[in-house]
This record gives C-alpha cells, sequence and structure tokens, in this order.
C-alpha cells in the first residue's frame, strides 16, 4: 500500500479498508465489491480512499454531498444505496451542524 504523506488519518483509514477487504476476500480469492463512499464534511467524491478502493478492483460509487445540508446528504446517500445495492457503505466522519 501506498502511503499517505502528511495525513496519518487517511493512513489509518486505508490500512482499515485493506484489511476489510481481504477477510472478506480471504476464502474466496480476490473479488470486486460494489462500494458505496460517502466523503466527510468539507470533502469531496475522488479522493485517496475512494480512488484507492478502486485502484484495487472495485466499483466505487462516490456522490457529491452537499457540506450545509445533512437531511440533503442523507437524501442523496439513501437513493445511492436504494438504487444500486452496494455491498459495503463506507463514510468519512460528517455530523450534523
Amino acid at each position: 500500500m501506498k502511503a499517505v504523506k502528511g495525513n496519518p488519518g487517511n493512513e489509518a483509514m486505508l490500512l482499515a479498508l485493506e484489511s476489510s477487504v481481504r477477510r472478506v476476500a480471504n476464502d474466496a480469492g480476490p473479488i470486486s465489491m460494489t462500494i458505496l463512499f460517502l466523503h466527510g464534511w468539507h470533502s469531496t467524491p475522488g479522493g485517496v480512499k475512494p480512488t484507492y478502493l478502486k485502484d484495487h478492483g472495485h466499483d466505487v460509487l462516490n456522490p457529491a454531498l452537499p457540506d450545509d445540508d445533512f437531511d440533503g446528504a442523507v437524501r442523496i446517500a439513501q437513493a445511492e444505496f436504494d438504487q444500486y445495492r452496494p455491498d459495503v457503505v463506507v463514510g468519512s466522519t460528517r455530523m450534523e451542524p
């Protein structure tokens, strides 16, 4: 795994993601999952974490979520889940203002 310089939180998150994916794939060999990745507050789609997952063969749904509309972000996340039924949902910190 490539280290994420300057942000130990990103590195820890990527290690946890890698470990989780390995556990799921352990008995079945390499597998590809559909992952709904919900970015954190004041973050944007296409960051380091969802890119890492895509680069490792997963389909990553990474919708843009509004920063100042928590209920709107929940509606978008729910709509993505309902439409695509991902295997896994991953989220970064997002608190209601």
